[in-house]
């Protein structure tokens, strides 16, 4: 209920109070007036527009409504709230500007974060609060009639404002020798269209509606420009928005070095690296230190770090020992390999491929290289050897706790544990779970590791591990028409689970893991026992308004459509090992909840229904056409009983309802990190095409080939066309071709080529599902 009063009434609402006069609510409030003034940008794209209006009084608030496809019930920035009384209906808005005392309130800014792709109608509502107030004080001081109704003190909407939402991604690449996988992240995308550019040209290689493309058939040490468009598809209209297009350029790996350097006797450093196929030879460089910032200007300052040439080596070298090296000094090397250019390709200059490593010969703390844990939370260090050490020692830090839960000051210190030799560089320090005197966990340990020469110990340098729960072997996702079914293996001393879902390709294979790292996706509700939604029966439900039997107070709007709720209950834990993630939408309902004297709920009472455009309305489940992964992350902890949880569980298209109990939980203490294997699924509408057939691949002209295929294929929107200078090899997307011929251009005089081809049709989210290859066939070009 909105607060009753604030001290700011309108006059006339005053003085009637005052005089002890009854009044009754007749707030028209005028539309109001908005206009852009202006827009500002990011890239390639509006990220935000300000709108301006006349100065805000106080007591009033604006609210801003921003929908697609002219429909301001689908609200994209707020909702829509209802007097129970009337059923007249009025805007609340995230977005909102409130008039203040002694400041103008004349603008506000909306960004395009919020907001879905496509032609947007922007308006405003004027809400007079201080009027809404004023009229509720009146009431409960009995100088008002009638129960005041929100919806009759905001104004109609204002003069509506177009504006256009677009996107663009950002993409992030893993390159190998013959593969670039594309990562695209743009949250509001349905799924991206990927063109690579061939000559002159791009041309279009796959349509996804997942995060990730791999572009396998490529060639080592070679440079690709790629082109990637998002796309939105409304799911209500089907209508297909473009975004901007992102372009970059990657070349493939040519090689690695896995460069390493070991301090040997004399302080002499030995470099070792792997050789480089094609290299024609290895250059050495150490650096000679660096100069100290002195001075900073304009946002520069003047650090200076230069390298010398040690020695340039032959093709077949694959190490090297610098015997020129002090004492109490760092050194930097970097050894870079040469492939020469292709002295028959246009434009082409040598690549360089080079890494560095760093040595330290000096006494002192080991400092980490790296470090990586296991799933049980065991972290491994690695660190670089330390000069003239004897040895390193390693301690834990162990509480001692008191009878009452509380600390052991002077029995809780660093105890050590172990000591390794000189020549050790790595370690792995245990998780540890502790169950404390109070019945709460410490899954926390904190580890220290020191070098030590003689009586000399250097600084600690220190480790924290956390104790988890391992990994969750296997999940499993399948379609099931309605939803996808998740299932997933039990993990012993897991008291229960919660299940997300991503976009396929967004979850990583960790290798120190053992498995995929969770990711913190969606979190999935299960609405259980979901079916689709009942319409309500009005001419029942509105005949028995007024009678003992009705079910509401006020009659439904004819005009409109009403739903029953269409599931049980919600909940997002899970003890068992299995649960459904609907497609459906959700229709909740509203209902009071009747509790007894110990405060616990023993009935519920529908007092309303969900409208079929409705904000309550939800829509959480997979797309249809889109890509998923899902992971399971179990939990450890003890039950909860004397704190229940109870929920309202309805039969499905009906107002009959009872009360469910679920299980709580506490002092959690541990968690799983991953999966060993996760569920992928493509939530799709059936989509099929047959397979193609190549009818003849010729060459009619010099470095071309045309491919031209027998006839069209049911259900197919295109054609993708692959090569390989092999039968029996590694094919490449080409292009692709809406037609039944394509030309194949710059290729090699004189060399085969193989053909074979893939049927394309479009699923729900315009995706690709493609078709399996057409039989292979060749061409000599001329």
């Amino acid at each position: 209920m909105k607060k009753y009063a604030k001290g700011i009434f309108l006059c006339a609402a005053a003085f009637a109070m005052a005089a002890g006069i009854r009044i009754s609510a007749d707030a028209a409030v005028a539309a109001p007036s908005i206009s852009l003034k202006e827009q500002t940008g990011s890239g390639q794209i509006v990220t935000s527009w300000t709108f301006k209006y006349a100065d805000l009084q106080p007591g009033q608030t604006l609210y801003f409504n921003v929908y697609g496809n002219n429909n301001p019930k689908k609200s994209e920035t707020g909702r829509w709230n209802k007097d129970l009384n009337t059923g007249r209906e009025y805007f609340y808005g995230y977005y909102s500007d409130a008039g203040t005392t002694g400041a103008r309130d004349t603008e506000l800014t909306i960004g395009n974060g919020d907001l879905k792709p496509g032609r947007k109608t922007v308006v405003a509502y004027l809400f007079n609060e201080g009027a809404y107030d004023a009229a509720w004080e009146a009431y409960y001081n009995d100088t008002m009639a009638e129960t005041p109704q929100q919806a009759d003190y905001y104004s109609p909407a204002s003069n509506a404002i177009t504006i256009d939402v677009s996107m663009e991604t950002d993409v992030s690449t893993t390159i190998k020798k013959k593969s670039i996988t594309l990562d695209m992240n743009n949250r509001r995308a349905t799924g991206y269209q990927i063109y690579r550019k061939v000559g002159k040209k791009f041309k279009k290689i796959a349509t996804v509606a997942k995060d990730t493309y791999k572009d396998t058939g490529l060639t080592a040490n070679t440079q690709y420009t790629y082109k990637v468009r998002p796309y939105y598809k409304d799911p209500d209209t089907g209508a297909v928005v473009y975004g901007e297009d992102t372009t970059l350029k990657r070349v493939t790996k040519g090689g690695s070095i896995k460069l390493k350097a070991e301090i040997k006797k004399s302080k002499n450093v030995k470099l070792s690296w792997k050789k480089v196929k094609g290299a024609s030879g290895y250059e050495i460089y150490r650096s000679n230190g660096s100069s100290s910032a002195t001075e900073i200007a304009k946002g520069q300052n003047d650090y200076y770090e230069s390298y010398t040439l040690l020695k340039t080596l032959g093709k077949k070298k694959k190490k090297f020992v610098d015997k020129k090296t002090q004492a109490n000094e760092e050194y930097t090397y970097i050894v870079r390999a040469i492939l020469p250019e292709d002295k028959k390709a246009d434009g082409d200059s040598d690549t360089i491929i080079e890494e560095e490593a760093y040595v330290d010969l000096s006494f002192g703390m080991p400092r980490f290289s790296r470090n990586y844990n296991n799933a049980n939370g065991d972290e491994t260090v690695e660190w670089r050897k330390v000069y003239g050490v004897d040895g390193y020692i390693i301690k834990k830090y162990v509480e001692v706790y008191n009878a009452d839960g509380t600390i052991n000051e002077d029995q809780t210190d660093w105890v050590e544990i172990g000591r390794l030799g000189k020549n050790a560089t790595r370690y792995t320090f245990r998780a540890e779970l502790v169950r404390k005197v109070d019945g709460t966990y410490d899954n926390t340990t904190r580890y220290r590791i020191s070098a030590y020469k003689g009586n000399t110990v250097s600084e600690g340098n220190e480790i924290e591990t956390t104790k988890s729960l391992g990994l969750v072997s296997n999940v499993s996702a399948k379609n099931i028409g309605n939803g996808v079914q998740v299932s997933w293996t039990a993990v012993p001393g897991a008291a229960y689970y919660e299940v997300y879902r991503v976009r396929a390709g967004s979850l990583v294979e960790n290798k120190d893991l053992g498995g995929y790292a969770n990711n913190y996706g969606h979190q999935v509700t299960e609405y259980v026992g979901a079916q689709a939604p009942v319409a309500v029966n009005m001419a029942a439900i509105n005949a028995a308004v007024g009678t003992e039997n009705a079910v509401i107070d006020e009659k439904l709007d004819p005009a409109k459509t009403y739903y029953y709720r269409n599931y049980q209950y919600a909940r997002d834990t899970f003890t068992g090992t299995s649960m459904i993630d609907y497609t459906y939408d959700m229709y909740p309902g509203n209902y009071y909840t009747n509790w007894d004297d110990s405060g616990k709920p023993v009935s519920y009472e529908v007092y309303g229904f969900t409208e079929a455009d409705s904000d309550d309305v939800r829509q959480e489940g997979p797309e249809d056409g889109v890509a998923y992964q899902y992971y399971v992350i179990a939990y450890a902890a003890d039950a909860n009983p004397d704190n229940p949880a109870y929920e309202a569980s309805f039969i499905p298209g009906t107002t009959k309802s009872s009360v469910v109990t679920l299980p709580s939980f506490k002092n959690v203490n541990q968690e799983t990190l991953g999966c060993k294997k996760v569920g992928s699924v493509n939530f799709d509408s059936t989509v099929k095409t047959g397979k193609a057939v190549i009818k003849s691949v010729k060459s009619t002209a010099k470095k071309t080939a045309v491919i031209k295929l027998k006839k069209k294929v049911s259900g197919a929107s295109e054609y993708k066309i692959y090569r390989s200078t092999k039968k029996k090899g590694t094919y490449l997307c080409v292009g692709t071709t809406k037609n039944l011929n394509f030309k194949d251009k710059g290729l090699v005089s004189g060399k085969t080529y193989y053909y074979k081809v893939k049927a394309v049709a479009k699923n729900a989210s315009n995706a690709d599902v493609d078709s399996s290859f057409s039989k292979v066939k060749s061409v000599r070009v001329r």
